[in-house]
């Protein structure tokens, strides 16, 4: 990171305890207040700006701003109403899944294919998913993708077609019906926002 790096360090036990703050936090903007997914959304523009601009003592900023990001999301997120399994093979094999969500949103993504992912039957893992995540695996898959469009329409210049079928979705009524629904505004409203 430069001449500058994070002064902030944690023993062991601080360490285990955030992620375990974090593990239980709910990441999807969804569920969040306006003022904190507010907080989040500057936050985290202010670190693209800073990266983009390169100005000087830029890395002391964005240091800064994830400082500052993480504590707003321990303070100001609500915590999943049911936590997320501790380190354990389960849910080891379980995070294979989440990892193969967030890696291929703008392909078709399946329950089957997910759930062969787990070595699970696909009804099994559709409850077990609902279980630990609070929310049904369609609407995390959906979730994901309209997440990554936000960040898309905040931090490019790409068009709001190109951007629906980047992540993952079948056509553009379909991108627009859910963004609104999930944002209440249309997608180039947000943009200008």
């Amino acid at each position: 990171m430069g001449a500058f790096t994070n002064t902030l360090s944690f023993d062991t036990t601080s360490i285990q305890l955030y992620q375990q703050e974090f593990s239980n936090l709910q990441t999807l903007s969804r569920y969040w207040t306006p003022s904190a997914y507010s907080k989040i959304k500057t936050l985290i523009y202010n670190m693209h700006e800073e990266y983009e601009n390169q100005e000087n003592a830029w890395e002391f900023a964005i240091a800064t701003f994830a400082n500052l990001l993480m504590l707003t999301a321990i303070r100001s997120l609500p915590k999943r109403a049911t936590p997320l399994l501790e380190n354990t093979t389960e849910s080891m094999v379980f995070q294979k899944v989440i990892t193969y969500i967030a890696d291929n949103f703008e392909s078709k993504i399946t329950l089957d294919e997910c759930a062969k992912l787990c070595n699970f039957n696909p009804s099994y893992f559709s409850k077990y998913f609902k279980k630990h995540m609070g929310i049904t695996f369609q609407d995390y898959v959906k979730s994901s993708r309209l997440e990554q469009a936000k960040w898309l329409l905040l931090t490019t210049n790409i068009s709001i077609t190109d951007i629906a079928y980047q992540c993952g979705f079948s056509n553009l009524c379909v991108f627009n019906k859910l963004f609104k629904q999930e944002t209440g505004v249309s997608a180039s409203i947000y943009r200008k926002m």
